[in-house]
């Protein structure tokens, strides 16, 4: 089951100076600073454990989805002689696939799991969060909502494709885990989950687009109440974290072209680490060289911010 989202907004572009962003000073947060467990490693990948890495940026979007070279070609030209729309065609792969991946990963942890990943460690160790399902989707959706704000950014004609494509794969792999993971097989049972999973995506979005707009201490209530489940006695430290993880990575999103935005050029760094956002920069993934993400066809979207 899909579940359709359809909430209008502010886009990016008219959130700038909600982000603290004035020319290219970066942002401070109006909390506490943090104290952090370490210092960004310089070799840190964020595409370690996806197919998307840095060496993908001389592929096409069919090769890094699975196809061969030869599929790939014969698609596109394919895609051309019936003049479809290459790009409408690419949210699946990138939204769906490449940023759904971004979220999921964020505190993912499978039941019976005796070992934490270091990001999953980072939400339920360092914070002591509950590792369950619910809470993992409110990670998740937190992530999804940041990735959403500059998905509205793109050309109207496709910002709705990329929501739709992100969305959808969020909930078809919602689907599959319940099924898989939780042993889940009531047909009504599943159907109910996700929907009361999609409330609470919806919920959080429209809590998250209030709180841009107003100031650090309304997201971090936003926070509190959505991924802390609004936990008394609430660490600051915990929150101030995770409003700068925001609020950098909003910043980061808002420099981006759409073009390397809209063909998966961008990744989450841990809230765990010490960075700032002209740092972040410096461990996204590179430009991609050529204009040509498909064979003999040149991109629409824009090349600058």
């Amino acid at each position: 089951m899909a579940s359709r989202l359809r909430i209008q907004h502010c886009s990016i572009r008219s959130l700038r100076s909600v982000h603290g962003v004035h020319g290219e000073r970066a942002y401070s947060s109006q909390l506490p600073t943090p104290r952090v467990r370490r210092v960004l490693d310089p070799n840190y990948d964020p595409y370690a454990n996806s197919r998307f890495g840095p060496e993908s940026q001389n592929k096409s979007l069919a090769e890094l989805s699975g196809s061969a070279p030869w599929k790939a070609r014969l698609m596109y030209g394919y895609m051309k002689l019936f003049r479809m729309d290459i790009e409408e065609n690419q949210a699946a792969p990138v939204a769906g696939g490449i940023y759904m991946e971004q979220c999921k990963i964020q505190a993912y942890h499978p039941p019976g799991a005796k070992l934490y990943s270091p990001l999953a460690e980072f939400y339920y160790v360092d914070l002591d969060l509950t590792p369950t399902l619910a809470q993992w989707f409110s990670i998740a959706s937190l992530h999804a909502w940041m990735l959403l704000v500059r998905m509205r950014a793109l050309p109207p004609k496709y910002a709705d494709v990329y929501e739709q494509a992100l969305i959808d794969g969020i909930f078809l792999d919602m689907e599959k885990r319940i099924v898989a993971e939780y042993n889940v097989r009531s047909g009504r049972l599943i159907n109910n989950s996700l929907k009361e999973f999609n409330v609470q995506l919806r919920g959080a979005v429209f809590a998250y687009d209030e709180a841009i707009l107003v100031s650090d201490a309304v997201l971090a209530a936003a926070i509190w109440r959505n991924v802390f489940n609004g936990r008394q006695n609430i660490n600051l430290d915990h929150l101030a974290s995770l409003v700068r993880h925001v609020r950098t990575h909003l910043y980061v999103l808002d420099k981006m072209s759409d073009f390397d935005f809209a063909v998966g050029r961008f990744a989450f760094l841990p809230p765990n680490i010490e960075y700032n956002p002209e740092t972040v920069f410096k461990y996204q993934p590179p430009p991609l060289p050529s204009k040509q993400i498909f064979p003999g066809y040149e991109s629409r979207f824009s090349r600058t911010n």
